[in-house]
């Protein structure tokens, strides 16, 4: 489903000026309307094209400041795809006809080509490693957890995104730097287990950690298992440390003069592929 409409809200006074902030909630429910329906039709919303005269109360700043930000808005917060059609059609006069507004036949053939080389991008697929979600390769990154954004704070602009709750997951790429189009990916279901520990000072039977709480390095010794992995995580996703090839036995001395005070995860891989998880404190 490809909704590309605005031109005619823009008309300043007798439409924009008077329903502009109804905009926003009415394209929400009009997407919404089509998720609905039994066919589940994957959305594409369109930012719409210049205008290149300033003609039944149309202007082009209109498009490019209010309504085109509008749009994008909507996508963003729906987890819908975005196409940019103002970009393409920029500095493309000839590409309509005399009242600036409409596209003529070699204007509607490069529009309907632009969306094309678009929708070819609907392949994307998110790869796991262990509890990292990796995105295909693009210019920017939002990623959403059950359709919801999740905040910048929580390293949702990485490409790389650490997941720290089970959930679907799926990402918004901006496909080139040159261009505000956002194509999303394929969900994608990924199971997680953090185990709370309120007390940080309770280690697993499996693993001693000591100091904890620590200050300029903290130790972890294995009690009868091998460690295959270990990954730190800040508490907004962050991927703080990450060691691996871990020797037999070995007890992993780990340096954390680097980090911030508060309070950490750890995650842990083991030879029987038993997966340990818990908290530290940096800050003593």
């Amino acid at each position: 489903m490809i909704i590309m409409l605005g031109t005619n809200d823009s008309k300043l006074d007798l439409n924009w000026i008077p329903y502009r902030n109804e905009f926003i909630d009415d394209y929400k429910a009009m997407i919404n309307s089509y998720l609905e329906l039994s066919s589940s039709p994957r959305i594409w919303a369109c930012k719409i094209v210049p205008a290149y005269r300033d003609i039944w109360d149309i202007k082009d700043s209109i498009i490019y400041y209010e309504v085109n930000p509008k749009i994008q808005k909507v996508t963003f917060e729906e987890g819908v795809n975005l196409i940019d059609m103002y970009s393409p059609m920029l500095n493309k006069k000839s590409y309509f006809i005399a009242d600036g507004i409409h596209p003529n036949a070699d204007g509607a053939q490069a529009m309907a080509d632009h969306i094309y080389s678009v929708l070819i991008h609907d392949t994307l697929v998110i790869q796991q490693d262990e509890n990292s979600l990796i995105a295909p390769e693009g210019a920017r990154y939002q990623w959403y957890k059950n359709n919801e954004p999740i905040d910048a704070s929580e390293g949702s602009q990485r490409q790389i995104f650490e997941a720290t709750e089970s959930g679907d997951y799926k990402v918004g790429i901006t496909i080139n730097s040159t261009s505000s189009t956002v194509v999303l990916s394929a969900p994608y279901h990924l199971e997680i287990s953090i185990v709370s520990i309120t007390d940080p000072e309770v280690n697993d039977p499996l693993i001693e950690i000591f100091p904890n709480p620590c200050s300029s390095s903290i130790s972890f010794h294995p009690n009868g298992i091998n460690i295959i992995s270990l990954k730190c995580y800040a508490m907004n996703g962050e991927l703080v440390i990450s060691k691996s090839n871990i020797v037999k036995d070995e007890v992993l001395n780990i340096s954390t003069e680097s980090l911030s005070k508060g309070l950490y995860y750890y995650q842990i891989q083991c030879d029987n592929k038993t997966i340990l998880n818990g908290k530290f404190i940096v800050g003593a």
